[in-house]
Formats: structure tokens, sequence, C-alpha cells
């Protein structure tokens, strides 16, 4: 089999600084790499060396003299294109009544800079406080900001389809085999060590999967 398809299914919002861009999502120039570089340290049972040598001996780089990216190409699709929106706050402040529908805040989340939010108004304008540092002053001072202008949101979107095609019917093998554990070791976008961009591998060529991690 020279192909496979895989489901993923988005755990946590992925913060991205272009989300009004069209290409704001996950992106195969981003997952490629670091995939590459997690099959070969285990193909080389923790050494990375060890697995660009058995790679190249195996005839399944691209260029076995230049570098070590892996012989095959990864595209990456959205089953659906609606997402939902989130503010970064630590859900101090509660989620206002009334709010736009795609409006929500990521609870229990690590302090993103974003706490200041305390309200939305019906036109979809985000309230935000701004700092006050003079103690005399027991008001607090607010200016509107409308929500698509806010410069990073988390976003999260329906299951992405990932599609990996070589010539290499047995790098397609090993791709398969260590797919899932990767995405479990991995997040990615903005704070991703904080545990944004969560996704893992629900189905391979149409097969559930469940992955135990050694």
């Amino acid at each position: 089999m020279n192909q496979l398809t895989a489901i993923l299914k988005q755990h946590t919002p992925m913060i991205h600084f272009q989300h009004n861009e069209s290409g704001a999502t996950l992106r195969a120039s981003e997952v490629k790499p670091l995939l590459d570089k997690f099959i070969l340290t285990k193909l080389g049972d923790g050494d990375i060396s060890k697995g660009r040598l058995y790679a190249k001996n195996s005839n399944w780089l691209i260029d076995n003299e230049k570098n070590y990216a892996l012989n095959y190409k990864l595209s990456i699709s959205l089953q659906k294109k609606s997402r939902l929106e989130y503010l970064i706050t630590s859900g101090t402040f509660p989620l206002p009544t009334e709010h736009p529908s795609n409006f929500f805040t990521i609870q229990n989340s690590p302090y993103f800079a974003q706490e200041k939010c305390v309200g939305v108004n019906t036109n979809s304008t985000i309230i935000l406080k701004k700092s006050n540092n003079d103690p005399r002053k027991k008001e607090a001072e607010f200016k509107e900001k409308n929500w698509s202008q806010i410069d990073k949101k988390g976003l999260e979107w329906q299951d992405f389809t990932i599609k990996i095609f070589s010539l290499k019917g047995d790098l397609i093998n090993k791709i398969q085999t260590y797919l899932p554990t990767f995405f479990i070791c991995h997040n990615f976008g903005t704070r991703n060590n904080k545990g944004f961009g969560s996704f893992t591998v629900e189905c391979i060529n149409n097969q559930k999967y469940i992955c135990n991690v050694e």
C-alpha cells in the first residue's frame, strides 16, 4: 500500500496569530518536519543519527546526500470549514450572558494576557479593560475592540483528514506505525507546550485506532 488516510480529532484549541487567513489551521509544512524527526528517532531507538542511516540504507530519503527528509507527500484538509473561536483567558472572569455565538473562553487555561476581558456587548464588541496603575481611580477604564480585531485566538475545527503518499510501501507501513504516537507526543501552534493544539489519530484507512504509548 502506497497511501494512508488518517482522521485527526482536535482536543484543545490551536492558538494562531493569523486567525483571519484562510490557511490558519494545522499545516503540512509544520507537521512533516516534526514527523520526519520523530520517525527517524524511533528508527534509531532514540538515536536520530542511527535512524538516518537506517532510512538511507532503506532508500527512504528524498536525497541521501543532502538532507534527511523522508520521501513521502503529506496533505491536510478540513472535513468541515466551520470553526469555534476562543478568547484565551483562564476562566477567571465568567462568560457574559450576552455574547456572540462563536465566542468562548478556555476554562482553566494558563495566563495569556487576555484576562482583561470582562464583558461583551450584543453588537459582538469585546469590552477590554485598560491597564490602570492609578490607585486613586476606583472605576475601571474601558475601551471597545471588535471581536474580529483580536490579535490572537484559539481555533478549533471538526475532524481533519491527513493523506500520506509514497512510492515506498515499506515507508508507508512505518509511518502508519508511528503516526498515532507522534500526535500524542506533539502539540501545535502558539503555546503548544501548555497543552494547546492537541490532536489524536481517530482512525487510519477507515479503521478505528487505539494508541498505546510506550
